[in-house]
C-alpha cells in the first residue's frame, strides 16, 4: 500500500510523463534486504567536532560492520543508514544494514549511494523530490526521480534514480560498503543531522 501512496503523491503533477512512470515500474525489480534490528547504536558528536572525530567513528563503525558483510559474496553491496533512534534526540543513532544485489534495470541505474530514510511528515506537504532539492547536501543533476523501495519505521528508503548513460563511475562501480553519515548527506545538519 505504501509504495501505491507514495508515486501516486511524486505523480500526481506529471501524469504525461512516461519515463517517470517507467522508472517506477523498474523499481518493483529491485531488492533492497533492509535489515533490522540495527546492526549497532551509536552516537554523533557536535557538528563542529565532526570532521576531528570522523575517522575514530567510522573505525569503530567499520570494524562492527566487517562482522554483518559477506566477502564471498561479490555482487552485493551494503548501504548503511544512519537513522535518529528518536526523532527528538539530535545525536543518538542506529545503524541499518541495507544490501542491494541488483542496482542497474534495463538502462537505468538506481544509486545506490543516495540511498536515505525519510520521514512521511518530512516530505508528505512537498514531495520527496522537492525535500531532496532542499535538503540534501549535494544533489546528482542527473537524477530524474527519487524511488521508495521500502516501508521503514515512519517513513520510508527512497533510492534516486537515473540513465546509465548520465552516471559517474562511483555509480557504476559503487564501494562494497557505503555508510551515508548525516553530515555528509544533509545540507544543513546542526539543525537536522539526519532523519
Amino acid at each position: 500500500m505504501f509504495y501505491h501512496e507514495v508515486r501516486h503523491f511524486e505523480t500526481q503533477q506529471h501524469k504525461d510523463d512516461s519515463t517517470l512512470k517507467y522508472i517506477h515500474s523498474l523499481s518493483s525489480k529491485l531488492i533492497f534486504d533492509v535489515g533490522t534490528p540495527p546492526i549497532t547504536q551509536f552516537s554523533l558528536p557536535a557538528y563542529g567536532a565532526w570532521n576531528s572525530k570522523r575517522n575514530e567513528i567510522n573505525g569503530v563503525l567499520e570494524e562492527c560492520i566487517q562482522m554483518h558483510v559477506r566477502e564471498d559474496d561479490e555482487i552485493t553491496k551494503y548501504v548503511y543508514l544512519c537513522v535518529k533512534k528518536d526523532p527528538v534526540e539530535r545525536f543518538d543513532f542506529d545503524l541499518i544494514q541495507v544490501a542491494v544485489p541488483l542496482f542497474i534495470i534495463d538502462k537505468y541505474l538506481f544509486d545506490i549511494q543516495s540511498i536515505c530514510y525519510v520521514r512521511a511528515i518530512d516530505f508528505c506537504n512537498i514531495g520527496i523530490n522537492e525535500y531532496m532539492q532542499r535538503n540534501k547536501k549535494y544533489l546528482h543533476t542527473a537524477y530524474l526521480s527519487w524511488v521508495p523501495v521500502a516501508a521503514f519505521r515512519d517513513g520510508f528508503i527512497f533510492v534516486a534514480a537515473l540513465h546509465i548513460d548520465k552516471a559517474l563511475p562511483n555509480q557504476l562501480y559503487p564501494p562494497k560498503v557505503t555508510i551515508n553519515y548525516p553530515y555528509e548527506y544533509w545540507g544543513n545538519p546542526p539543525e537536522n543531522p539526519g532523519c
